[in-house]
């Protein structure tokens, strides 16, 4: 009998290795069901006027241990089955030709539950009757089933046995397999926004992720950067002796001011401004002086050179300033993205200030 796979339960939280695995299992599973096919090998004498058990003498496949005899499959593993069959007889024009599939018959046709039947009436040539890959049936481990066919010509007559003309398949369509539980985490804080109503911001030191929606609550008596509703992080623990808050004020923009500010022991540092949202028109001023973050924005060719410290002469572009330290900052991130045009890509390139050096640029993306 082969295993379904339980399928994981999604409700909350983070999905685990486990639910993944759980998900792989059940499409692999999937791809290659619980199916058999059986072909006959030789003609088969079918007496006239007498339901006659088809026999197989050839395996095209089985997944699953089904093929338990050369007329007789055998149900290993529950669920509800496509059932699929035809014969094929020498030729006639007398009569019907009819094929059907039945339940637990034991090899005879009075015995057990027919499934499907089909016939057709029969002409000069090979009658093929075929049951049409379509009837489902709910069957449980046990269970058989067994092809019979039928005719009427006034004699016996022979089955035409060719390749696969003359074949039993099944196949698992639809299993009884159930999800099992929830192995997903509990959404850790850096992933929950709690709304942080009028607390003040020196009492939040608990890792995670906080909302202020009302600009009237982010007041600096309560230790705001600015009176401005938006999102607080907060990094360490209030068990640390270390926390980090960074708050990214919203805007109805793209553009957003971000302020970080730092707790050791007991006492809060000065929120410092770590990027101004503010667009600023560059000129002819050379890049080693640009150390205030912000985004800036370089629109003539000519004014940006390499004796100004460009990553590339005649880029026109925009640069992108990270830093704190107030007015005079020991370490600073530039980034600088060139404009694309038709007959050229935009290309990213960044380097630091530190030590009071600036380092060389690096190419990073072409895009």
């Amino acid at each position: 009998m082969a295993t379904i796979p339980s399928l994981p339960l999604f409700t909350s939280g983070i999905a685990k290795s486990g639910q993944f695995n759980r998900l792989r299992d059940a499409i692999a599973f999937w791809q290659n069901p619980p199916a058999a096919m059986v072909t006959a090998t030789v003609n088969q004498s079918i007496s006239n006027a007498t339901w006659t058990l088809l026999t197989f003498g050839s395996t095209s496949y089985d997944t699953d241990g089904i093929v338990t005899s050369t007329s007789r499959f055998t149900v290993q593993t529950p669920g509800r089955y496509s059932v699929v069959g035809k014969v094929v007889y020498s030729s006639s024009a007398t009569g019907r030709r009819w094929i059907g599939i039945r339940k637990n018959s034991t090899g005879t046709y009075v015995t057990g539950t027919l499934l499907y039947a089909t016939n057709i009436a029969a002409t000069s040539a090979a009658d093929h009757v075929i049951i049409p890959p379509g009837p489902e049936f709910q069957l449980s481990a046990g269970d058989t089933l067994e092809a019979f066919t039928f005719q009427d010509s006034g004699g016996s007559l022979n089955t035409a046995a060719s390749g696969s003309d003359i074949h039993m398949a099944i196949r698992l369509v639809q299993s009884t397999a159930t999800t099992s539980g929830d192995e997903g985490t509990t959404l850790p804080g850096a992933l929950v926004q709690t709304l942080l109503g009028t607390a003040d911001l020196n009492s939040v030191t608990t890792p995670g992720n906080y909302l202020q929606d009302v600009s009237a609550n982010a007041t600096a008596g309560r230790n705001y950067p600015i009176v401005r509703a938006g999102h607080l992080e907060v990094h360490g623990g209030a068990s640390s002796s270390f926390v980090m808050q960074r708050y990214t004020e919203y805007d109805d923009s793209i553009a957003r001011d971000v302020w970080v500010r730092t707790k050791y022991l007991t006492v809060w540092g000065a929120w410092q401004l770590m990027l101004n949202a503010a667009q600023t028109e560059l000129g002819t001023e050379d890049l080693d002086t640009i150390k205030s973050p912000g985004f800036y924005i370089q629109s003539e060719t000519a004014e940006a050179t390499l004796a100004r410290h460009y990553p590339v002469d005649s880029l026109n572009g925009h640069l992108v300033v990270e830093s704190a330290g107030g007015a005079s900052p020991s370490r600073v991130a530039q980034k600088y993205q060139s404009s694309a045009s038709s007959t050229s890509t935009s290309r990213l390139f960044w380097r630091a200030f530190s030590g009071g050096t600036w380092s060389a640029w690096s190419e990073a993306a072409r895009v």
